[in-house]
């Protein structure tokens, strides 16, 4: 994992062996079960995370205890998770992550990461691009989500992204679209004839 990991770090930026081994002592792995919250409504997130195996969804529910499904994580899509409103203002977060499927995960604490950006500027040039990598991510799709009918929206997930498809359970991207599950039964059925 960690291998897989330190590509990932080279593809971006110049990764010497001191900055290797720094980011290596500040960072924790561990695998995450299916249905296992990473961040639960009220706590605060601490951790920003690489997923190199599974998938997760990124919650809000509602002062009427409904859930909505924020956004979705693939380790074939987009492989950084965090919760952004509480990740960066230290504040109890309004959201939850959950694992979608047994996954596995690097995790680096908060002041792990900001250590490592204050002290090399390579790691701190990955850092910005991950961070703003994933606010583009979720302006992307909250935009393309608010702006499209359920039907297209389908269309560009299945285009675009069909793992989500194959690895996300339909009532996850039900809710990720805002449509009932037999709606978007009705309308994957209808996407799939057509397609």
């Amino acid at each position: 994992m960690l291998e897989f990991f330190k590509k990932e770090l080279e593809a971006k930026i110049n990764l010497n062996d001191d900055l290797w081994e720094d980011i290596k002592s500040h960072l924790q792995v561990f695998t995450v079960s299916k249905g296992e919250y990473l961040l639960r409504k009220n706590d605060i997130c601490r951790y920003g995370y690489f997923i190199h195996k599974g998938s997760f969804m990124h919650t809000y529910i509602n002062d009427e205890g409904k859930e909505f499904v924020i956004s979705l994580h693939l380790d074939e899509v987009y492989r950084y998770l965090t919760s952004p409103q509480s990740f960066f203002t230290g504040n109890s977060s309004d959201f939850e992550i959950i694992a979608l499927e047994e996954s596995k995960v690097i995790a680096f604490h908060k002041k792990n990461l900001d250590k490592l950006s204050d002290e090399h500027p390579e790691f701190q040039k990955y850092y910005h691009e991950v961070t703003a990598g994933g606010l583009l991510y979720l302006y992307q799709f909250s935009t393309i989500k608010m702006t499209s009918s359920a039907i297209n929206f389908l269309k560009l997930i299945y285009q675009d992204y069909p793992s989500f498809l194959l690895r996300i359970p339909d009532k996850y991207i039900a809710r990720f679209i805002g449509i009932s599950e037999e709606w978007f039964s009705k309308i994957k059925k209808k996407f799939l004839k057509e397609g």
